[in-house]
């Protein structure tokens, strides 16, 4: 018989044969920075750092409205804290993602629930009026913000929007399919040419 102990720490350790593959996000302090990514790579993580790559989870400083939360959140990829990391490497192992989502709002203060609030509310609500749980609701539903939109981007400087459209599901049309379209986004400088 195993002892109930064992099996609440058992519960807590991630066994996964996938690996977990991290961005970072609003790490201004490189010393911090550093940190982080020394801690993912001991636990046998990978960090990457090109919005085009893919990633598994995304590790906040804060919530912003950057590509890297939006595509996140999209495509409904994992948004934490760095406690997550540190209380990882504490522990020597992988700890169950869930309690350091920020989504959760037990690791959020109030002026980052309003960043959050802000960042979120209008893009990604799902349907549901906690702009907070919009990540875990988009994580649930394996992303797919934006799926089954086609969308034609007519604006300068749009490539980072593609991206969070394309990590969201939907697919980014040329200009010259615009009926083809379900959506379609525009600079007000550049409408006269729609």
């Amino acid at each position: 018989l195993l002892a109930r102990g064992w099996e609440e720490e058992a519960s807590n350790i991630v066994e996964s044969t996938a690996c977990k593959r991290f961005m970072l996000s609003g790490f201004k302090n490189r010393q911090k920075r550093h940190q982080l990514q020394s801690d993912i790579v001991w636990l046998g993580g990978v960090v990457v750092s090109d919005a085009t790559s893919d990633w598994t989870h995304l590790i906040a400083d804060k919530l912003s409205r950057n590509e890297k939360v939006m595509s996140s959140l999209a495509g409904g990829k994992w948004i934490l804290t760095e406690r997550y990391i540190t209380a990882s490497r504490a522990a020597g192992h992988w700890l169950l993602e869930d309690v350091h989502e920020w989504s959760t709002g037990q690791c959020c203060t109030k002026m980052e629930r309003e960043v959050a609030l802000r960042a979120r509310c209008c893009f990604f609500s799902g349907g549901r009026g906690n702009a907070e749980a919009n990540a875990q609701f988009w994580r649930m539903q394996g992303g797919g913000a934006f799926a089954a939109w086609k969308c034609v981007l007519h604006a300068e400087g749009a490539l980072h929007f593609n991206r969070v459209l394309l990590k969201g599901g939907a697919a980014v049309l040329p200009a010259e399919q615009m009926r083809q379209s379900t959506h379609v986004f525009f600079d007000q400088a550049m409408a006269r040419e729609v």
